[in-house]
């Protein structure tokens, strides 16, 4: 119809008494025919243009879901590059502790092998100071019990002489000389047992030395309890910082869930439009889960790390070294207290349990000494106790 009325006014663009078409400028308005079809041809002009403005307007608002989809995956990116960067710094930082709880274990372990070494050759040497602490008092003893007998025998000889000088003069001479030969025989008998006590008191110098190395020992031991202490502090520390990560992917999953639901949600005008959101929103889930499964991975190597840190803390006992009797006893038959483990979950609910790191563990070696001190020394038994 509006092909009809365009050809008609070039036709007859000088005719000014046309009446065949409703196009023409001489057109008889008062028909009903020709009224009805301008009528539609300007109903359809109306409709055309009606048509072309709800194409633009559709054409914008597909332009403008376009910039706020690709501004969003852009986000998305983003967030997904600063989660990874701070996942591989807190790996990089986990295996630093991990590096460094293993250096510690060989550091304890060798410390503990060069303890127990010295330790082995200390109860050795104390046994050896005993048996020639006990031999050098028999020889004390039997020394007194020959002094005793030559002052005996000195009395009974001087009275004996005392007696035959009254009677016989001339045997005092052969008295002096015996007399003078048990004189020289006491002042050996008198070096002899000074020498020996000069020994014993020696020996005992020796034993407050070594008791002084078990001590320095103690305090070495001491220090790496309280490096150990540390190390699991910062663990602990740790596992904070991977909770709290945790948590930010979890909020940064439910903002991505609410703006999907709020912009990539609506209508776009066809399924391809709704089948790249459900792939969008499926690769962000996928994602997310892998965040949440590493994370859960990590979580249980560093328990693992912690168990077998502690591990070897949980078999020790109260032992006591008895140097006279030769032996090794638990104390009062008593069984170590061990620490109380802790509970972990993870975020999938499964829970294990590790040995707690921030609390000591102790376990004492007590050396007994039951002997008689000289005369020169501290008297009474002494008690010697490592503490590690």
């Amino acid at each position: 119809m509006q092909q009809t009325a365009t050809l008609c006014m070039q036709d007859c663009s000088a005719t000014s008494n046309c009446t065949q078409h409703s196009g023409c400028l001489g057109m008889n308005l008062n028909e009903p025919r020709l009224s009805f079809e301008y009528r539609v041809s300007k109903k359809i002009a109306e409709l055309t243009q009606v048509v072309h403005m709800l194409f633009k307007r559709q054409h914008e608002r597909e332009c403008e879901l376009a910039a706020v989809r690709s501004a969003y995956e852009s986000e998305l990116e983003l967030t997904r590059k600063d989660a990874a960067e701070r996942l591989e710094a807190q790996e990089l930082l986990a295996r630093d502790r991990e590096e460094t709880a293993k250096r510690l274990d060989e550091d304890l372990a060798k410390r503990r092998r060069e303890f127990d070494e010295q330790r082995t050759k200390l109860e050795r040497k104390l046994a050896d100071r005993d048996t020639q602490l006990a031999r050098l008092r028999e020889s004390r003893d039997q020394m007194k019990k020959m002094l005793e007998e030559a002052g005996r025998e000195i009395d009974s000889m001087r009275s004996s002489v005392t007696l035959e000088l009254s009677e016989k003069g001339e045997r005092s001479r052969l008295v002096e000389e015996e007399n003078a030969g048990l004189r020289e025989k006491l002042a050996k008998l008198s070096y002899k047992l000074a020498e020996r006590e000069r020994v014993a008191d020696e020996l005992s110098k020796e034993l407050d030395s070594a008791k002084k190395r078990a001590q320095k020992w103690n305090k070495e031991c001491s220090e790496l309890q309280a490096y150990a202490e540390e190390q699991a502090k910062a663990a602990e520390a740790l596992r904070l910082k991977n909770k709290q990560i945790e948590n930010e992917l979890r909020t940064m999953k439910r903002d991505a869930n609410r703006r999907l639901s709020e912009g990539l949600v609506q209508p776009l005008g066809g399924r391809g439009d709704r089948a790249a959101q459900s792939q969008t929103e499926r690769q962000l889930e996928e994602e997310c889960e892998r965040l949440q499964r590493e994370l859960t991975k990590y979580k249980l190597e560093l328990a693992n790390r912690d168990l077998n840190l502690n591990r070897v803390f949980n078999e020790q006992s109260p032992m006591i070294v008895d140097l006279k009797a030769g032996r090794i006893a638990a104390a009062g038959g008593q069984q170590p207290t061990l620490p109380t483990p802790m509970s972990t979950r993870d975020s999938a609910g499964r829970s294990f349990r590790s040995a707690g790191l921030g609390r000591e563990k102790t376990f004492h070696y007590v050396v007994s000494q039951d002997y008689e001190e000289p005369p020169t020394q501290v008297r009474g038994g002494e008690m010697m106790i490592l503490s590690l």
